[in-house]
């Protein structure tokens, strides 16, 4: 365990490739039976089940837009009580977020919303079900979500020299626990504008409906 701490210390200060510096802190936590750091790296590496469990750091904020037939990326108006929209909780795994970011011709990336949810949305607004809503982030965002899981992989992983020690404690005690164990023996044997409505109770439904699928969306992402 000592020579697997030294290295993993050793590829931080190398700046190694984050999703390998996640896999390594992975293997050692489950190795030392750090469970809150085991399911963070599991969550990171594979992706959040769902919103709730996203940290605050992957919550960002968000351009709503919309597309429609003729026209991209129109701006829509959120409505009272719908400022969630402004916001998305990226679920993403870190490994799709590298590759959005390695792309250095893409500035913008867009989230997705589910079929289901996309057409609440159109009803809301009072618009066709052709128009595609979705939110949109800037690169550099998703840049500071690296930032953020790196950071926390560095004062971790730095900080392991209790470990260290009692890696090293266990070593020198060995021998005198084997000459203990023979001298006893021999004695005693584990994330456009508002349309308008006439029915407000219409637009509470719709509200709710919407609110209940986007707390259990998860974020697609696409260029």
């Amino acid at each position: 365990m000592t020579t697997s701490i030294r290295k993993f210390q050793q590829d931080i200060l190398d700046d190694s490739n984050l999703s390998h510096l996640l896999n390594e802190a992975y293997a050692i936590s489950i190795k030392i039976k750090d469970k809150k750091m085991e399911n963070w790296c599991h969550y990171e590496l594979s992706g959040y089940p769902n919103t709730d469990s996203v940290p605050k750091y992957r919550k960002i904020s968000v351009r709503f837009v919309a597309d429609g037939e003729f026209r991209k990326n129109i701006p829509a108006e959120i409505p009272d009580g719908y400022q969630f929209l402004n916001y998305h909780s990226v679920t993403n795994p870190i490994s799709s977020l590298l590759k959005l970011t390695q792309q250095k011709e893409h500035q913008v990336v867009s989230f997705e919303f589910t079929s289901e949810l996309n057409r609440k949305l159109c009803e809301l607004y009072n618009q066709t079900s052709d128009f595609t809503f979705k939110q949109q982030a800037s690169v550099s965002q998703l840049v500071d979500i690296e930032s953020a899981v790196k950071e926390k992989i560095v004062n971790w992983g730095m900080h392991l020299e209790p470990e260290l020690k009692k890696d090293i404690d266990v070593k020198d005690e060995k021998p005198q626990m084997i000459n203990n164990y023979n001298i006893l023996g021999n004695i005693q044997n584990s994330q456009i504008q508002q349309g308008n409505t006439n029915s407000k109770q219409k637009r509470s439904s719709i509200k709710d409906l919407i609110g209940n699928l986007f707390g259990s969306l998860f974020g697609h992402l696409f260029k």
